[in-house]
């Protein structure tokens, strides 16, 4: 997929392995952050107040966003500082590195907060899925191309039959281990029936 853009951006493969692994993890925050703010009802409140949007799960959501942002910095800063990289892909890892710990200290804070609501987590669905998609990274791995092609078409080509196989290999997977997808599935299956017979 680098290469598409540009075959020199191929050498910064391993940062954005690493990046995309991680993503697994920030999926959840992600799931945490939509939780909080649908719990919030301070927005309806017609005569809600400065003080109660302050005291609101929609300022605490805001106020981590900024406070990841500005931990990213100046995780950034001090990497920087330290090991003064001279490389791209030295660059591409230190970018990687403060932005993993921004953002998983800003996910950790996220689920903290939603273990404080009234609720049930559904961790093993979110299992399911993180499963799903490590069990889809083997026939990746095992059809990625060996080569590097200039032509952006070519390589399409290339990495289209991993692309399809490592998706059905996902869906196959999470249909076989999670009952929500399946019920997902079938409620989408019969909705198409009944179009149809429409």
């Amino acid at each position: 997929l680098l290469s598409i853009l540009r075959v020199e951006y191929v050498e910064a493969y391993i940062p954005l392995v690493v990046y995309a692994l991680v993503q697994l993890f920030l999926i959840v925050g992600s799931i945490a952050s939509t939780t909080l703010l649908g719990f919030e009802e301070v927005d309806l409140n017609e005569n809600a107040g400065f003080r109660d949007y302050v005291k609101s799960k929609l300022f605490k959501v805001a106020s981590i966003g900024l406070a990841s942002s500005i931990l990213y910095i100046a995780t950034l800063f001090i990497i920087l500082a330290l090991t003064k990289p001279l490389t791209p892909i030295e660059t591409s890892l230190t970018w990687v590195t403060a932005n993993i710990i921004a953002s998983v200290v800003s996910t950790i804070y996220m689920i903290r907060l939603v273990k404080g609501l009234s609720i049930r987590i559904p961790w093993r669905s979110i299992l399911n899925y993180i499963l799903s998609a490590i069990v889809m990274t083997v026939p990746v791995i095992i059809l990625k191309p060996r080569s590097i092609v200039i032509e952006a078409i070519i390589t399409l080509k290339n990495i289209i039959p991993g692309i399809i196989i490592g998706a059905l290999t996902y869906f196959t997977i999470l249909y076989i281990i999670d009952q929500w997808f399946r019920e997902l599935i079938d409620k989408i299956l019969r909705t198409i029936k009944l179009k149809k017979k429409d």
